[in-house]
């Protein structure tokens, strides 16, 4: 197996800083906790998407987080296999990535182009056929939805509320 790498870089401006993976822990508003099992040391969020055998979960020690940009490597498949990467296409996200104001990056599905995946080689792969359910300029609904609260665990607290209302408009107080 080659160790090809995808990278997932992210503007500065969309993500107001760097980035980090934080394990999804919290308390229901009933009192109970819902604290992920696996959490990212077990089941990081993201998948690379194979010719061959279909969508494959990247694993904690080839997923690191860079300042702006996601680095998957060594890929579970060869780089000639990989048609696309996703990110939380699942209906309980155990480890979400995260922006300095701790504000969560929603699902995504994308499919690979051949500038994005590197070979050992330093090379870029050649082109790679587009994946069916991956389109090219717009996310799909991940299975059952993504719902921002199971991360928040249905517990939203006003000055949480308020913190991400300023950071969406801009630090407006």
């Amino acid at each position: 197996m080659d160790t090809s790498t995808v990278t997932l870089s992210y503007t500065n401006q969309s993500i107001g800083g760097s980035l980090s993976l934080r394990d999804v822990v919290g308390q229901n508003v009933d009192g109970t906790w819902n604290n992920c099992t696996l959490c990212c040391g077990g089941q990081p969020p993201f998948e690379v998407n194979s010719k061959s055998v279909g969508w494959v979960r990247v694993d904690a020690q080839s997923t690191k987080v860079d300042g702006n940009a996601v680095v998957l490597s060594p890929l579970p498949v060869p780089s000639s296999d990989v048609v696309g990467v996703r990110y939380a296409w699942t209906d309980f996200v155990e480890c979400v990535l995260q922006n300095d104001q701790g504000l969560v990056a929603t699902p995504f599905v994308r499919n690979a182009s051949a500038a994005s995946i590197v070979t050992p080689q330093g090379e870029t792969a050649a082109a790679t056929a587009a994946a069916p359910d991956a389109p090219q300029t717009q996310s799909l609904s991940p299975v059952m939805g993504f719902n921002s609260w199971n991360f928040y665990h249905c517990n939203s607290k006003f000055d949480c509320v308020l913190r991400v209302l300023q950071v969406v408009l801009g630090g407006v107080s």
